[in-house]
């Protein structure tokens, strides 16, 4: 994607050293064959995201959801290989997905 002073590229995980200095040479041959001025932006956006979908909340002395498929799971637990609850409280519940953080944000749907 381009700015008019960008282009921004955008991966699924941080990017490394090597690849920064591959797309810097890329771009630099490409602003001196056009005489443009781009300068490289990098966005991380992940690849997947957690597939779990939560159908309730409890909030009792142990806090805990219960996914569409009826599994209930508190804090700790991880309702598959690539996911655990990290947090559940009255507002959100914080997974934690193939080593990145997603916060799920609760709304009351009886106001």
């Amino acid at each position: 994607m381009f700015t008019e002073t960008s282009l921004v590229i955008i991966t699924g995980r941080k990017e490394s050293a090597q690849l920064r200095k591959q797309l810097s040479v890329f771009l630099n041959a490409f602003n001196q064959e056009f005489a443009f001025n781009y300068q490289p932006e990098f966005r991380v956006q992940p690849i997947s995201k957690p597939g779990i979908r939560i159908s309730a909340v409890s909030l009792g002395e142990i806090p805990y959801i219960i996914t569409d498929s009826g599994g209930k799971y508190r804090a700790g637990s991880s309702p598959d290989n690539d996911t655990r609850v990290i947090s559940i409280d009255k507002e959100k519940v914080v997974l934690l997905y193939k080593n990145e953080y997603y916060t799920i944000i609760l709304t009351d749907d009886k106001k």
